[in-house]
């Protein structure tokens, strides 16, 4: 769980206990359903909100109005055990059946959503926090609320693990990879072969004295030139034929000019643009750290870089269309695999891996401070809260 402990004060301690031992799970069947309001915490949505915390403190009534006015729309979490908004808007099912009635997304998670493994949009896991300690399993078993209230009174000071079990191993997987990589090599360097005596010069044969010059035989007097014959008279040269005129240089086509090299486009079928992106997988894993300290400088164009989910989103447009140009737009019936979505009333990125009839399939950087990929989002759910798409396929004409 980030940030500062969380508790529940007085008498809404109390009622969120009494929720979580009797209305919701004792017998099976809720004698009455939990709201939102039950379970907002104003410690929470402060503290997790400079903006709020200035202008409203701890003021309860005040932080819940500003939550269901404007919070919701704006993608804010009202505590740690589940981000509503993002439930709603990561399940097609749940946003079909439910629409804009928040309380019902709240109990499905309650009642069934935690055991069907749907992703809460927290840290928080309930059912990985108890089946990790048996004390807590036999008291709570799969009570939601229970097991949640316990960590927040104990459990933070215990320091008991309640994360999703897939990111606690992706984490030590990575602890232990950094790990190894600091290791020294384990294999010892060879001795070197030491070098090496030169054999000492042998000693030289001295020279051996040279034969004196012979006596060379004098010069022969040389025989006095003969007297030369003289010139016989050459035949007079005969006239040549006049040149012929030569056939004037016919004018040379010009060089036609080169057309320059066009740029290669990448294959942006859907399929490679896909396979682009996930190939980064193995170095952007599940649950890896991912927040608003991480920045990525774009090759796109419009914006020179992007910190948290943005900048992650970046990565993988880069990979997938290497130094194409993107461009905005605002129609959601016409996103493409390797787009990427600003929604959440303009607060978060994700990039889309596969585009269904009604929903996208995204990755995403800072989900929870981590990178995460697969959810899938209702299209209508976009069309809510989405400010525009970036696309780096070209305009067509």
């Amino acid at each position: 769980m980030k940030g500062k402990r969380v508790f529940l004060r007085g008498a809404r301690r109390a009622a969120v206990i009494g929720l979580a031992g009797f209305m919701l799970f004792s017998t099976g069947v809720r004698a009455e359903a939990a709201t939102l309001k039950d379970l907002f915490d104003e410690h929470y949505y402060a503290d997790h909100y400079e903006d709020l915390k200035e202008a409203y403190g701890y003021d309860r009534e005040a932080l819940w109005k500003h939550f269901t006015v404007f919070g919701l729309k704006e993608g804010r979490n009202m505590n740690g055990l589940i981000d509503i908004a993002k439930y709603r808007t990561q399940y097609v099912d749940l946003n079909e059946a439910f629409g804009d009635n928040w309380d019902a997304y709240l109990n499905h998670f309650l009642a069934c959503g935690a055991k069907e493994g749907r992703d809460s949009g927290t840290d928080f896991d309930a059912l990985d926090y108890a089946g990790r300690y048996d004390d807590l399993r036999a008291a709570f078993g799969e009570d939601v609320l229970a097991l949640w209230n316990h960590y927040q009174t104990a459990g933070v000071n215990e320091k008991r693990e309640a994360r999703d079990e897939g990111v606690v191993r992706a984490e030590i997987r990575a602890r232990e990879a950094a790990a190894l990589a600091a290791r020294p090599d384990p294999t010892p360097s060879q001795p070197t072969t030491p070098d090496q005596p030169t054999t000492p010069d042998q000693p030289t044969t001295p020279d051996q004295p040279t034969t004196p010059d012979q006596p060379t035989t004098p010069d022969q007097p040389t025989t006095p030139d003969q007297p030369t014959t003289p010139d016989q008279p050459t035949t007079p040269d005969q006239p040549t034929t006049p040149d012929q005129p030569t056939t004037p240089d016919q004018p040379t086509t010009p060089d036609q000019p080169t057309t320059p090299d066009q740029p290669t486009s990448p294959d942006l079928s859907a399929e490679k643009v896909y396979s682009a992106m996930i190939g980064l997988q193995s170095e952007y894993p599940e649950g890896m750290s991912w927040t608003n300290d991480n920045f990525y400088e774009w090759k796109g164009g419009i914006y020179s870089g992007g910190y948290g989910c943005a900048g992650f989103a970046f990565r993988l447009s880069d990979e997938a269309f290497g130094d194409l140009k993107a461009r905005e737009h605002k129609d959601y019936d016409n996103i493409r695999v390797g787009d990427i979505i600003r929604m959440n009333n303009d607060t978060h990125s994700v990039i889309v891996l596969e585009v269904k009839e009604s929903s996208v399939i995204v990755a995403e950087g800072n989900y929870n401070s981590s990178i995460h990929w697969g959810r899938e989002i209702a299209i209508s759910g976009i069309k809510e809260s989405g400010t525009y798409v970036m696309t780096r396929y070209p305009e067509e004409n």
